[in-house]
């Protein structure tokens, strides 16, 4: 009878005090991170002897504006006895970075009062790096004449705009960030130590992020005397970044790609190796050109400091000297990115009305001055120009080339829930499809320009006398084309 009466006096004070009931709340933070599970502890006293919470329900807000209902919670009974603080965890899943908050109804025994439990947390799913083999930054094309130059100095265009957000399934969200500002860092076993002076990187459209060239950097290249075109392709440079890094953030349905970095293993700076189109091509074999091709095709090339890649196979650019148009490999995608590869090519005199060829990769000097349209080429006579870039139309933006490549992932990362979230986002496992594209940079009217010194051929010269000038709308360089 004495344990009847005291139930009961205890019945009526919650029947007569619920508030106080109410008043019991917990504040659960978020903890310990398994892939996207969030697990969440917190601790609750019961107010008389043994009681039992169980968790009911969930209603969730996203402060950050993505999809209302991420969470799903696990519905467990947990067991409490007064003086106790046991741990209460509670797991959720969240399928997209961002603040949450959750209220959680926890329905207690005796008298089935309820208690209201806040949960709020920030969702940050892993991240890590991956190593493709290279990235191609630009193409210089020579100039007419073996006296010659160009010179890209303090030019901020100069660079590559790339996506690579085609490479993962349409069922995962994806999004291109960048958190660091403009700076390329340097990685070391995950962490940064350095950062580039050389190139800046830069969110640029169509969810791609774009490279270009820094203020402190400067190149000249020099032409060759053609007897009868008075250009020479086969002296264009192709720029290819040999130690490249990508961050990726990696949920169970998210992928966002953060930005670039460099591996530090191979030396302390962006490794940007240049190589002619006469090297890949194999016009140079047999003539004196060919030890300095073989330096760059038997050295860094090779790249023997990377690791090797998820497939299995050699960092080492794959391919062979000549290179086969359409062959796809590394070096015929090096190759490939200067379109005069391909000895039918050849630029198209733009359309009436408008300033690009019909291909999209030339627009045609126009609108800005001092902007050259023509460079004289004649015997005995030197020129030099400053050409400033002109304003990019519409119908400029559509130049895309695409190709693919392997990569490698470091151990720990590959072991972790980023090598699983990942991998399993991937279309393919084991390559990467790169889209080089048009860059917003060209896009506007700028101050950045190029100089030209253009020194005439000798009295014997049967060639054009003058040469076209159009800039290319995916790697900021100019080009000269005989009309």
């Amino acid at each position: 009878m004495k344990n009847w009466t005291l139930r009961a006096q205890f019945a009526v004070l919650l029947f007569v005090f619920p508030l106080f009931a109410h008043a019991q709340s917990a504040t659960i933070s978020f903890g310990t991170q398994t892939g996207s599970s969030i697990q969440c502890t917190s601790s609750f006293s019961p107010y008389w002897g043994s009681d039992t919470v169980y968790l009911t329900g969930t209603t969730t807000t996203d402060s950050t504006g993505s999809p209302s209902t991420v969470f799903t919670p696990y519905v467990n009974t947990y067991s409490l006895t007064y003086g106790t603080t046991p741990n209460i965890c509670v797991n959720f899943k969240a399928t997209y970075p961002g603040t949450y908050s959750a209220w959680v109804d926890a329905t207690y025994g005796y008298g089935a009062y309820t208690a209201t439990v806040y949960v709020t947390g920030t969702y940050a799913p892993p991240f890590g790096w991956i190593n493709p083999k290279y990235i191609i930054l630009g193409v210089m094309y020579a100039p007419p004449g073996g006296s010659s130059s160009v010179t890209y100095q303090s030019d901020t265009v100069v660079g590559n705009s790339t996506s690579v957000l085609s490479s993962f399934s349409n069922s995962y969200a994806k999004s291109t960030s960048l958190s660091t500002g403009n700076s390329i860092f340097g990685v070391s076993l995950g962490s940064t130590t350095s950062s580039s002076s050389q190139y800046t990187q830069s969110l640029d459209i169509s969810s791609s992020i774009a490279v270009t060239q820094s203020t402190s950097l400067s190149r000249t290249l020099r032409g060759f005397s053609d007897p009868s075109r008075g250009v020479n392709r086969d002296y264009d440079y192709i720029f290819v970044w040999l130690n490249p890094m990508l961050k990726f953030t990696a949920g169970e349905s998210y992928i966002s790609w953060d930005g670039y970095g460099y591996d530090t293993a191979d030396m302390p700076e962006m490794d940007v190796v240049g190589i002619q189109l006469g090297c890949l091509n194999g016009d140079f074999q047999n003539t004196s050109n060919w030890t300095a091709c073989n330096n760059v095709l038997s050295g860094a090339f090779q790249r023997p400091w990377a690791q090797t890649n998820v497939d299995g196979s050699s960092p080492a650019l794959t391919g062979t000297v000549p290179c086969v148009p359409g062959s796809g490999t590394d070096l015929c995608n090096v190759m490939a990115a200067d379109p005069f590869s391909d000895p039918a090519y050849s630029i198209s005199w733009p359309a009436s009305g408008t300033h690009t060829t019909p291909d999209g990769r030339f627009t045609i000097c126009h609108d800005t001055a001092p902007c050259a349209q023509t460079i004289d080429y004649q015997p005995n006579l030197i020129t030099s120009y400053t050409q400033r870039y002109s304003v990019t139309a519409s119908q400029s933006q559509t130049a895309t080339r695409q190709y693919q490549q392997t990569y490698a992932m470091s151990s720990q990362s590959s072991t972790s829930a980023f090598g699983t979230n990942f991998s399993r986002a991937m279309n393919s496992s084991s390559t990467l499809t790169w889209r080089d594209q048009f860059s917003s940079a060209t896009s506007r009217q700028t101050t950045d320009s190029a100089s030209f010194s253009i020194v005439g051929p000798d009295a014997s010269y049967a060639g054009p006398i003058q040469f076209v000038v159009y800039q290319d709308n995916l790697y900021g360089t100019f080009v000269f084309q005989s009309p």
